[in-house]
């Protein structure tokens, strides 16, 4: 009965609010998952157990019946919705010389896939898009272009899906238009002039938005991106200062669509 209650708070709030997850660190010591629970309307919000605890999660999804996925070193866990305990659904494949790929990115889709991106930790360095599904685990679809290495997070917006890229001397920031079938043929479609460690999206009546989170010295800052202009809003919402990434249930999350 408790597990139908929280699967029943989290669809009404997904369906008239817009709540998001945010995970940190301590900002003392720098380490630990710290997670939160917020609403964009009036940016409440509640703490949340995530596991592991004394790990610290680079990224963070969630599906549409409110499971969480964080990507912890080459893991991918999974902690279902209501519950406190997490399971290891998966391992991201070693790139070379023993090395594995540092997951900084993940995204749920409509179906329950998880896309995740991450970068090569040894030259030459590069940034891979990876999918896992239930039937097949994970399996690396690509390589994205050659100047781009992923940043802050994946989003979907109107079933296209899109990654905050950076390039090698993180001096110019991308909002970069992901090619599922073909990962090399993704397209910078601009630069921004924030630099977000996580991005999510939400649909409302009928309305999508899409939002970044910011690190700052004492307090994190959300923006809004206007996906028509490109330009960000900085919005009255406090956030934590160490934050790693952010997710919100997208519905609008079919990236095969267009294929």
């Amino acid at each position: 009965m408790k597990k139908i209650y929280l699967l029943l708070v989290f669809i009404s709030l997904n369906a008239f609010s817009q709540p998001f997850y945010l995970i940190s660190e301590n900002d003392q010591t720098g380490v630990g998952n710290i997670c939160n629970f917020y609403n964009v309307s009036d940016c409440s919000k509640s703490p949340v157990n995530l596991c592991p605890a004394n790990n610290t999660a680079l990224s963070i999804a969630v599906n549409q019946t409110g499971n969480l996925y964080t990507s912890v070193d080459s893991k991918l866990m999974r902690q279902n919705q209501g519950e406190t305990n997490c399971t290891q659904i998966g391992t991201f494949p070693q790139t070379s010389n023993n090395n594995f790929p540092l997951i900084n990115a993940l995204i749920a889709d409509h179906s329950g896939n998880i896309y995740a991106t991450g970068n090569k930790q040894n030259s030459p360095y590069d940034s891979r898009l990876y999918k896992y599904s239930s039937g097949n685990g994970i399996t690396e679809l690509g390589v994205l272009p050659s100047q781009i290495l992923s940043l802050g997070d994946l989003f979907f917006y109107e079933n296209k899906l899109f990654l905050i890229g950076r390039d090698f001397s993180f001096s110019t920031i991308f909002l970069i238009e992901v090619n599922i079938q073909n990962p090399s043929l993704s397209t910078i479609i601009t630069t921004l002039d924030v630099l977000p460690y996580g991005a999510f999206s939400t649909y409302n009546n009928g309305v999508s938005k899409v939002y970044l989170t910011v690190r700052g010295f004492s307090a994190g800052k959300l923006y809004e991106l206007d996906m028509n202009s490109f330009t960000t809003t900085l919005l009255n919402c406090p956030l934590e200062a160490l934050l790693n990434d952010a997710a919100s249930y997208y519905p609008l999350s079919n990236p095969y669509k267009y294929y």
